[in-house]
């Protein structure tokens, strides 16, 4: 499966002396709404998972790719990392910062990333069968106004939700 798209900030910090390998994270601007890790645990998001296991393969052996982040600049108000993909100890380590629905090990973030994985290379294939179902998520949640094939799509949204209140 092929991936496009633009990571915008990689932040590194050399290892410390027992450390070989330079840590590095993710970090992805975004001047509007930033997914929830709610909303990114329920796999409605795919972009930042993806993004930080490219990485891990680009980067190669020589960094540690502990974590990403969304850094909103919606407003004056509205500055910061929001919804990381990181564990406790790496996050404290790195920043010194706190944070909530945090991960509590390198092997359960690995584990949430598989998963996106593995969903991904399951539309994908599905896709490459002709098989496109329509989505149930509301126009807003389906992020339908940055969609290539709106101005085509057959999916209507109250009909859709219908359909899912019906079950």
């Amino acid at each position: 499966m092929k991936l496009m798209g633009k990571i915008d900030r990689i932040d590194a910090e050399a290892g410390n002396d027992g450390e070989a390998r330079t840590k590095a994270i993710l970090v992805d601007y975004k001047s509007g709404s930033v997914p929830s890790m709610t909303e990114m645990k329920r796999g409605l998001h795919f972009q930042m998972p993806l993004y930080l296991l490219a990485l891990r393969d680009l980067l190669g052996d020589r960094f540690e790719v502990i974590g990403s982040a969304y850094y909103q600049v919606k407003s004056p108000h509205e500055i910061g990392l929001k919804s990381l993909l990181i564990t406790k100890e790496d996050l404290r380590r790195f920043s010194g910062a706190t944070a909530k629905n945090l991960f509590e090990s390198p092997d359960e973030l690995l584990a949430f990333l598989c998963e996106y994985a593995n969903r991904a290379a399951q539309i994908h294939a599905q896709i490459q069968h002709g098989e496109f179902p329509p989505t149930t998520l509301g126009e807003t949640a389906a992020k339908c106004e940055w969609c290539d094939y709106r101005r085509i799509c057959r999916v209507d949204h109250q009909r859709m939700a219908n359909i899912v209140s019906d079950v």
